[in-house]
């Protein structure tokens, strides 16, 4: 399945479609944060997260960023692997235990349903390799200042893949109990962040700070919603929550190691967990975070089973044992809830490539409000992701009374009011309210593709297919209905 979904050259989730507009297409055309106080930012609206995830695709050519199959193997196959190289360099270094990285990643494989989140071309591999990375600092051998000074500058690098990555700088400020130098560690984390906010403040202008860090705070937050996420997603691997109890709960460690050895990884799995609970209380529920929760909980799961294979002590077999049993419990819960059907990709990219034939066909300018590759693969002029604006003027999607001025200028919308572009394809999952009204007065809705596409939403309706077709003219309308089959649909409302 996973090789499958890497090969996929078509959407899984919503927010791969932005990872293509701001990893290819804009590479020369916009930096990569715009400000918001223009018309515009129908075209050039800007991304929530840190920049180096993009950087980083920026580095390979813009017709490989086009395929999605290789933009999700850039994402994903290179920081796992790397992740796995370092989880095992590590935990050789910390408890002297071998083959901990092959564990990890069958674990990865037995359990890939509950991570599948992270195959996704999204930041969340790279950041779990920012993570990994930081253990891998604390792993190194102490001589002189070059290991702290380290394990911060691999702080500053998990903070520019993604801005919850500052909480790892309570890593050296805990172990600085142990041993004053991290202390060196956690001045060079705090000072190079403040250097890279301040040099990003330089580069984009007043746009990276509203974007990075005034838009996230305006979706709301609910302990309510945080608690009962975290009930269902470490309920699904009950075993991440008691993994770090059955390693501490024994007497002896491996190889005589004492708890300050294994404190980094303790403080890493107890980081990662704060990124989960506090993500899970965002609006809608950022699930993300959970994974590569999950996916450190592994790292201590993998050195249990390990010892259990090479130790005939009761208690490390029991340990293993339990281990075990709570894999094969999560198995069965995700077989049950037919998981690995669900995650499945449609067959082929027929449907995706029929949109791209309907695109071109159309005389004029179209925007498909959620998937901007569509335009570009139809050799349009590509636009903002409807999800961005959504992000930029919380409440535009929603609740549009609350929409904030001073996030989106509402002349944005003008090439609409106007007629400027002749197709708008919209997804019927994602209420617009002050768009939908626009395309109620000034457009004709002509089809949905629905009624002859099977589309298959994944992530529970979450990929947002650009499935409802409004046109400026009849004349449009009826060409697309004779071209590609469609009757009239029944009126809207």
């Amino acid at each position: 399945m996973l090789i499958r979904r890497l090969a996929f050259n078509g959407i899984l989730e919503h927010s791969e479609a932005t990872t293509f507009y701001f990893s290819g297409l804009l590479r020369e055309q916009y930096p990569l944060y715009q400000y918001t106080h223009s018309p515009a930012a129908l075209y050039q609206t800007s991304s929530i997260y840190n920049p180096l995830y993009y950087l980083y695709l920026r580095a390979f050519p813009e017709a490989w960023i086009a395929n999605l199959s290789l933009l999700r193997i850039l994402s994903f196959v290179p920081p796992f692997l790397l992740s796995a190289v370092l989880v095992e360099a590590s935990i050789r270094r910390m408890l002297g235990l071998n083959w901990v990285g092959l564990l990890w990643s069958l674990l990865f494989l037995a359990l890939y349903p509950m991570y599948a989140w992270i195959d996704l071309s999204r930041p969340d591999a790279i950041f779990m390799l920012s993570i990994i990375f930081v253990l891998f600092t604390c792993s190194l051998k102490d001589s002189g200042f070059l290991k702290f000074i380290l394990v911060g500058l691999s702080i500053c690098v998990c903070f520019l893949v993604k801005q919850t990555g500052l909480l790892l700088i309570g890593i050296p400020l805990v172990m600085a109990f142990y041993e004053r130098k991290y202390l060196i560690s956690f001045a060079i984390a705090l000072g190079s962040i403040v250097l890279s906010v301040a040099l990003l403040q330089w580069v984009y202008g007043p746009a990276y700070w509203h974007w990075a860090f005034t838009i996230p705070r305006t979706d709301p937050y609910y302990l309510s919603q945080s608690v009962v996420l975290v009930a269902q997603y470490t309920g699904d691997v009950v075993i991440s929550l008691l993994a770090p109890f059955l390693l501490l709960y024994r007497k002896h460690l491996p190889n005589n190691r004492t708890l300050r050895d294994i404190a980094p990884l303790i403080l890493t799995y107890g980081a990662a967990f704060g990124f989960a609970f506090v993500s899970g209380g965002k609006f809608g529920g950022w699930i993300a975070d959970f994974v590569i929760f999950m996916e450190i909980s592994a790292i201590v799961m993998a050195i249990l089973l390990r010892e259990a294979l090479r130790s005939l002590h009761i208690n490390t077999l029991m340990s293993g044992l339990a281990i075990n049993l709570g894999i094969l419990l999560s198995i069965s819960i995700l077989e049950a809830r037919d998981m690995r059907h669900n995650l499945k990709p449609a067959r082929n990219e027929t449907d995706q490539i029929e949109l791209v034939k309907m695109v071109h066909h159309i005389k004029g300018d179209v925007w498909t409000t959620t998937w901007p590759i569509i335009d570009y693969l139809a050799g349009k002029t590509v636009k903002s992701p409807i999800q961005n604006i959504c992000q930029a003027w919380y409440g535009i999607c929603f609740t549009p009374s609350n929409a904030r001025a001073d996030y989106l200028d509402p002349k944005i919308w003008t090439p609409i009011t106007e007629k400027h572009i002749e197709a708008v394809f919209m997804p019927n999952n994602l209420p617009v309210p002050t768009l939908e009204a626009i395309l109620k007065q000034k457009y004709i809705y002509c089809l949905s593709l629905q009624s002859h596409q099977n589309i298959k939403y994944f992530f529970g309706g979450q990929m947002f297919w650009p499935s409802e077709v409004w046109v400026a003219s009849q004349a449009t309308c009826d060409d697309l209905r004779a071209t590609f089959g469609y009757t009239a649909p029944p009126a809207q409302n």
